[in-house]
């Protein structure tokens, strides 16, 4: 049977998979309040990739673990996860709130090794466990224009990335309409 849902979206110019971290820095206000919605009801969000060309029709749901940490003026970090890849059905919304009806779907099982399983739970644990200590702004501009060599424990833990939060980084992103028009 196919489970279809009307979930809320969030936009953003990467691809997220099951099992996969997703750390989020969240700061503008519509953001705030989706965000805060699906932690006070304990619901998933949407996430599908954005691009110049508009929106992925495929994208994962986000289950937040938790709230890293809470700034003064409203904005917060906060960490999800990847759990359910979907189709997207139809996207309502506007400015405000971005929502989609979505279809679930199961990918094929694989038979995975477990030694492979079991390092790529350890690095993820690491990784996580030095973001959280190093309170590091991770935002998804710079993962997306980061090469592997730039992604390693050593840059993350010493890189720009402390350097540019520290700096107020106060880049506004526009949030398109779900036709995928920019404004």
């Amino acid at each position: 049977m196919v489970r279809v849902q009307r979930i809320p979206i969030f936009p953003l110019p990467l691809v997220l998979f099951p099992n996969m971290p997703l750390p989020l820095h969240i700061f503008e206000e519509r953001y705030r309040r989706m965000m805060r919605h699906c932690i006070d009801n304990q619901e998933e969000f949407g996430v599908v990739q954005q691009s110049e060309d508009g929106y992925a029709l495929v994208g994962c749901t986000a289950q937040i673990r938790g709230i890293l940490r809470e700034y003064e003026d409203g904005r917060f970090d906060l960490l999800s996860f990847g759990k359910e890849r979907f189709r997207v059905r139809r996207f309502f919304g506007d400015q405000q709130k971005m929502e989609a009806e979505v279809e679930f779907f199961s990918d094929e099982e694989i038979d995975s090794d477990p030694q492979t399983f079991e390092l790529v739970r350890k690095a993820t644990a690491g990784i996580l466990s030095i973001a959280a200590e190093e309170e590091l702004y991770l935002d998804s501009d710079g993962l997306e224009q980061m090469d592997s060599e730039e992604l390693s424990l050593d840059y993350l833990r010493h890189g720009s990335f402390n350097e540019r939060a520290e700096a107020g980084d106060a880049r506004k992103h526009r949030y398109p309409a779900p036709s995928g028009d920019r404004h």
